[in-house]
């Protein structure tokens, strides 16, 4: 089994009495380091991971004179290891863009350039008013962002798994089994729009989007989206 599956995880566990076999296999790790009877560590427990689990003594089942160990994996997942990252994201609506271009329109730049002893400050100066008026004019969103969330699952998705939740725990299977099943749908149609939105980025070739996308999932695991907005403005 090893040789046909090289990278499955092999668990071997037995009374081995005085035997380790972590001297004829060096491969393998013995986990279990609580004493199964009296002061003896009798059982063991053996996989090619090592540290992949901690032990923990336990009372004997029944009449056995064999203690029970609890063995407990030391892995955690990403995102218990990691913490979530607050993230604040600028909406450029239509109507933020036509007001901020006002505010552009507006500006009487020749003050910049008087205000300036060269071309380093001017620039300076003027990125400056650019970034004040961003901020003023293009509202802001801030949620905290976990290494898990899918770049496919957006507000709407995240209302419906909410009305799922809530139908479950009314009892009503009508409504739990309509709720579930819009939600199974427009899953479906914001993976597609997804894909449609990355085939389109590598068509039109634009590498920066491109790579953008790819740093996310680098970044992301296979749980659910778990993404929590705290404020809008």
């Amino acid at each position: 089994m090893e040789q046909q599956h090289p990278d499955s995880l092999i668990i071997i566990l037995g009374d081995f009495n005085k035997t380790n076999l972590t001297r004829e296999l060096a491969k393998y790790k013995q986990h279990n380091t609580c004493p199964t009877r009296e002061i003896n560590i009798l059982d063991h427990c053996y996989t090619t991971v090592k540290n992949a689990y901690r032990s923990v003594p336990r009372a004997a089942l029944g009449l056995s004179y064999h203690c029970l160990v609890h063995l407990l994996p030391t892995y955690k997942q990403k995102l218990k290891s990691a913490k979530p990252v607050v993230r604040t994201v600028k909406r450029w609506t239509n109507e933020a863009e036509l007001e901020l271009q006002a505010c552009f329109d507006c500006t009487d730049c020749s003050v910049f350039e008087a205000a300036a002893t060269d071309l380093d400050e001017l620039t300076d100066t003027v990125t400056s008013y650019i970034s004040f008026c961003e901020d003023m004019h293009i509202p802001t969103r801030t949620f905290l962002s976990f290494n898990n969330d899918k770049p496919w699952f957006t507000g709407k998705l995240r209302q419906l798994r909410h009305a799922k939740e809530d139908a479950y725990r009314s009892g009503d299977k009508t409504l739990y089994n309509q709720a579930r099943n819009t939600l199974t749908k427009e899953i479906r149609v914001a993976k597609r729009s997804y894909s449609e939105k990355l085939k389109n980025q590598f068509s039109a070739n634009d590498p920066a989007c491109v790579w953008k996308g790819l740093k996310k999932h680098q970044v992301q695991d296979t749980s659910p989206t778990l993404c929590r907005e705290l404020s809008n403005s």
